[in-house]
């Protein structure tokens, strides 16, 4: 079971995903390599890692350079890191082993502290709060920012308390205008300003100085009263139009916020301009979250950078908010106009994204055809980019367009159109439910390319036929499918009872069916399934006592022997049926769990634990909630977006867009979306193989013929 512990694998990943306390070194005890690298605390891993920083466009990006230091105490766990006056750095060791996920050996009442040096270190003379004023301006010059921190805050307090600094003020300045070093201008930057040395005049002049980082601070400070006067304004202007660097930009889209509308107009549309920023980290989300408020303030200009705007990320969402907050026809006429006008197929493609995620948030209703969508749907059917096209038809669907459904249809039958596509159009036409299109699907089902999406979309239908052709066909689905078709099966009491008749009489194995689909048989409220199910697949709920001994259970015959020598290729096949369809695990897998590939995996106990009792803690991002819609339907998930015209439900193999007229009860379920009794259905030697595989420190191929994960 700790195979893996210790290992050149294990420190490449740097020992798990949660980190604590994160430090940047900046004092003056360690050797001069580890200054500027960024210190976490790993507390699977416990250990301190290190990263090595490196600017990226408008911020860094930071690589794993060899960890700093590792304990052999297995209750370390770090959780601060700070350097001292005298350069040292000091860890807090929180001492427990309940880390994480865990909830067991949780303690209140143990903690170390310890100081970590090189060499001896240097006490400082004197205390800093007894220095002049002169000697707090001094220490702006000290190589350990402690120093420098603490004498800016004490003559942030002096200026407070109606000392007079003006000495203090002119040596600031002479340090900002002579020194070499920009980070020493930086730090008489910020002590003028906290002392009142830096007012709008002197601010303004420095958004011409030849440094990005004095150009970003002045636009920082300017904006701290949300006042900046008109020159500093202009200057902005200038800078979002021309500065050369991306950093300068960042702090103008922070700035945003605090801006007036029409600074925030002229300001943002030029911020938009940029297209070199597209693919920048931070700029995008941070120039949109600026911009969005003009929805309300000047729609025609926030409308009008959905046309102007080189950043695709903004195009989207400002169509989205648009197509939100649009009610009829006529309010998506300006959008369709840009589509119909438009002869850029990447642009049109992003005016289509936002169309569509708007209308999606909406519950896909239907607002009537604006009057310029003939000429856009001509336009964009005829483009070579397939999935420009596909966007179209599902739009024009929406739109009740009469060529939409047709074509819809004739892609999802036709063999020789791309199976991606063919599984598109099945869904666009799902979403839409035309009253005819059940037995449409159902002859969809024998197609291997189709009979995944056909057999989801049967789900939303009450068709008398559909639990009778699913089971026929059964044999003939992949894995896949057939899970697909189980599901649906799951949803509705009389196809479930179809269900059931046919794992009874061994028409269908039991191991097809899955512990998540015996819950959600037993959550269709029908106790007849339920008992049926429970003496199909045993109790899925069990007393906190029952789970304690069945833990104790598989831990005496899951020995670190046990797991060393299990097949973890077989393992990955029996991860991949039970687990892969919510979990990503090595870069594979779906994203309705949290992923797994950082969490204490070679830690047994967390393993049965979190196996055996997912409800013991849930976070409140993985709570399940039941959907009953009006026409019968049960839906199981958690929901990841919700408006007040439709619910977004993530289930286990679909997404599914509910109207909120369309539900006619809704539960919020305490336990976790992850059901118990996962390890029910498998022997010894298939439980040793998934623990093996779970545990494992990298990626294993799968057995010879078995396809990869399903990835949706």
């Amino acid at each position: 079971m700790q195979d893996g512990l210790g290992t050149a694998a294990e420190d490449e990943a740097g020992g798990g995903h949660a980190h604590c306390g994160a430090m940047i070194y900046l004092g003056d005890n360690w050797p001069e390599r580890y200054r500027n690298s960024i210190f976490m605390h790993n507390l699977h891993g416990r250990r301190i890692n290190q990263d090595v920083l490196r600017r990226s466009g408008s911020g860094f990006v930071a690589s794993h350079a060899p960890d700093f230091m590792r304990s052999r105490d297995p209750w370390f766990m770090g959780v601060i890191l700070r350097y001292g006056p005298d350069g040292a750095v000091y860890s807090i060791d929180w001492s427990d082993t309940g880390e994480c996920h865990s909830v067991r050996n949780t303690r209140k009442e143990t903690g170390r502290i310890y100081k970590i040096a090189y060499g001896t270190p240097r006490v400082p003379e004197g205390r800093i709060d007894q220095l002049d004023d002169l000697g707090l301006v001094a220490r702006q010059l000290h190589r350990n920012d402690w120093h420098v921190r603490h004498a800016r805050r004490l003559l942030h307090e002096r200026a407070a308390g109606g000392r007079d600094l003006s000495a203090a003020r002119h040596e600031l300045q002479r340090l900002f205008a002579e020194h070499p070093d920009v980070s020493r201008k930086l730090r008489a930057l910020w002590a003028l300003h906290v002392t009142g040395g830096a007012g709008d005049d002197f601010l303004t002049a420095q958004l011409e100085h030849e440094n990005e980082y004095v150009r970003a601070w002045a636009i920082q400070l300017l904006c701290e009263d949300r006042e900046p006067p008109a020159p500093a304004l202009a200057g902005f202007n200038r800078l979002a139009a021309r500065d050369p660097s991306p950093l300068v930009r960042l702090y103008l889209a922070s700035a945003l916020p605090r801006l007036g509308p029409g600074a925030r107009r002229t300001i943002g549309e030029a911020l938009a301009l940029h297209g070199e920023d597209a693919s920048d980290q931070n700029l995008p989300l941070m120039i949109w979250y600026g911009i969005e408020p003009m929805l309300h303030e000047n729609r025609a200009g926030f409308l009008s950078l959905a046309a102007t705007a080189r950043i695709p990320l903004l195009r989207r969402h400002i169509v989205r908010r648009v197509t939100e907050e649009a009610r009829t026809a006529e309010a998506l006429e300006p959008l369709i106009r840009l589509l119909a006008d438009g002869n850029d197929p990447a642009a049109q493609g992003d005016v289509l994204s936002g169309l569509l995620a708007g209308l999606e948030s909406q519950g896909l209703r239907n607002p009537g055809l604006p009057p310029s969508w003939p000429a856009a749907y001509a336009s964009l059917a005829r483009v070579s980019d397939a999935n420009l096209r596909g966007q179209t038809l599902r739009l024009a669907l929406i739109f009740d367009d009469p060529a939409a459904l047709s074509e819809l249809r004739r892609q999802a039958a036709d063999a020789a159109v791309r199976a991606e596509q063919r599984r598109q159009a099945i869904d666009a036409l799902v979403a839409k439910r035309p009253g005819d299109l059940a037995p449409f699907l159902i002859t969809l089902l024998p197609d291997p390319a189709t009979a995944g999406a056909a057999a989801r979309g049967l789900a939303a239908f009450e068709h008398p036929d559909t639990a009778v052709r699913l089971l026929g066909q059964l044999g003939q689905f992949d894995a896949a499918a057939r899970q697909d078709a189980i599901q649906t099966l799951a949803s509705r009491p009389a196809w479930a009872s179809r269900l059931l008749d046919a794992v009874e009489t061994n028409a269908l194995p039991r191991t097809e069916l899955t512990a998540y689909t015996a819950r959600q048989l037993t959550n269709l409220g029908d106790e007849a399934i339920a008992k049926r199910t429970a003496a199909l697949w045993g109790e899925l709920r069990s007393t906190p006592a029952e789970k304690t001994r069945l833990i104790a259970n598989y831990r005496g015959t899951l020995t670190p022997r046990a797991i060393k020598s299990a097949d973890r290729s077989a393992g990955r096949a029996t991860y991949q049926k039970l687990c892969a369809s919510c979990h990503r695990l090595f870069g594979d897998g779906g994203e309705i769990g949290p992923e797994l590939t950082g969490s204490q995996r070679t830690n047994l106990d967390y393993l049965l634990e979190n196996i055996i009792h997912p409800s013991a803690a849930v976070s409140r991002d993985f709570q399940l909630q039941l959907l009953e819609t009006t026409d019968g339907r049960i839906i199981s998930g958690f929901v990841i977006a919700e408006t007040k015209s439709a619910v977004t439900v993530r289930a286990i193999n679909e997404k599914v867009v509910v109207p909120a007229n369309a539900i006619r009860k809704r539960t919020v379920s305490p336990v976790s979306m992850m059901p118990e009794g996962l390890l029910q259905g498998l022997s010894p030697r298939e439980t040793q193989e998934l623990i093996a595989y779970l545990s494992s420190p990298g990626q294993v191929p799968l057995p010879p013929g078995l396809p990869a994960p399903d990835q949706r």
